[in-house]
């Protein structure tokens, strides 16, 4: 974890220090970072019962999940910037750790994950445009489609409006 976090803070930007990371945990269902009502600001990772077991789906659960530790809120969704962010790194970092191809694209990120790696295409700064944004907007939710279009001009309006839409895994189609 310490190693994807200081990759991802230098290619994403600092992450919010006024959430305390309080660890993780394992669980039945889908990995996503979770707030304990104990305490102000806390923030802890859930994985799959599935991490536990595989030291590979433990890297790539977790790669995901620690880029939404960067600008976690609480009661906000992501958007499918974030999400493709999220998904773009983690078959990234799970490639280059295990060797392994880490599959498909899950069809729910897929859309996100093609709109993100479009992104990078368009920027001459790749994957550190992210970097750019958030240090205009730290937070995911709240960076703005003029914003991305500043970044890279080139980029299709429809794929940087697609970009801050709200993350809906059931209608992951995008315009472009």
């Amino acid at each position: 974890m310490s190693e994807i976090m200081t990759e991802i803070e230098e290619l994403f930007g600092p992450r919010d220090r006024s959430f305390t990371f309080v660890g993780f945990e394992f669980l039945p269902g889908r990995p996503h970072i979770f707030y304990p009502a104990s305490g102000n600001n806390h923030v802890l990772i859930r994985l799959t019962m599935a991490a536990s077991e595989f030291w590979n789906t433990a890297v790539h659960e977790l790669a995901h999940e620690c880029v939404h530790l960067l600008s976690p809120v609480i009661g906000t969704p992501a958007n499918n910037l974030e999400e493709g962010v999220a998904t773009w790194y983690a078959f990234d970092f799970y490639r280059r750790v295990t060797n392994l191809d880490p599959g498909e694209i899950p069809a729910d990120y897929k859309a996100a994950y093609e709109a993100i790696s479009s992104l990078f295409g368009y920027s001459e700064q790749g994957p550190k445009i992210i970097r750019q944004l958030r240090e205009e907007e730290p937070r995911f939710y709240a960076i703005a489609a003029d914003s991305i279009l500043r970044f890279a001009p080139n980029l299709p309006k429809t794929l940087a409006d697609f970009l801050v839409r709200k993350w809906d895994s059931s209608s992951p189609d995008v315009v472009v």
